[in-house]
């Protein structure tokens, strides 16, 4: 009969719709896992870089984040960033995470290291970046650039640790 379902050809239309379920689950997991791993990056960028003032410009948002992802994957240690458009506020100190707050308004900078950092690093180069690193670049304007010397020299001085320097 020709709508009789013939016994081999049920058991093929069968294997599949299973094999096609199965890498529709496959296919939808991968892209919930894509979507997932994009909003914790978001968040973990939100995280890493406040500017309450909304003058830093995207591309160094995107490079202090990427700077701070690296640190923290190859040392375990982050970086805060933190622009206010009032008086800086020192947020509780985290034992892994290094703290920078700029206030170009009244232009003040704080950074606080982890006590970790504050044994391995030179007191010369603390004293220099907590007290005279962004001077001359509150007084031309160019605090951006002030900022992003300031990661330069720590991932420096970082890497002088692990070479032993």
């Amino acid at each position: 009969m020709i709508f009789s379902p013939s016994p081999t050809r049920g058991r093929k239309s069968s294997t599949l719709r299973i094999l096609l379920m199965l890498a529709l689950f496959v296919a939808v997991g991968y892209m919930f896992w894509v979507n997932y791993e994009r909003s914790m990056e978001t968040i973990h960028t939100r995280h890493m870089v406040s500017d309450q003032t909304q003058a830093m410009d995207p591309e160094v948002q995107q490079k202090i984040a990427s700077f701070s992802r690296n640190l923290q994957q190859r040392f375990g240690i982050g970086v805060q960033v933190r622009i206010f458009s009032d008086t800086i506020v020192i947020p509780p100190q985290d034992s892994r995470t290094v703290f920078i707050g700029l206030s170009p308004r009244h232009k003040e900078d704080v950074i606080v290291f982890t006590p970790i950092l504050e044994r391995a690093l030179p007191r010369e180069y603390i004293d220099y970046m907590q007290n005279e690193h962004f001077f001359s670049y509150w007084e031309d304007g160019n605090w951006e650039k002030g900022l992003l010397e300031a990661l330069n020299l720590l991932g420096e001085e970082i890497m002088k640790i692990e070479r032993g320097d």
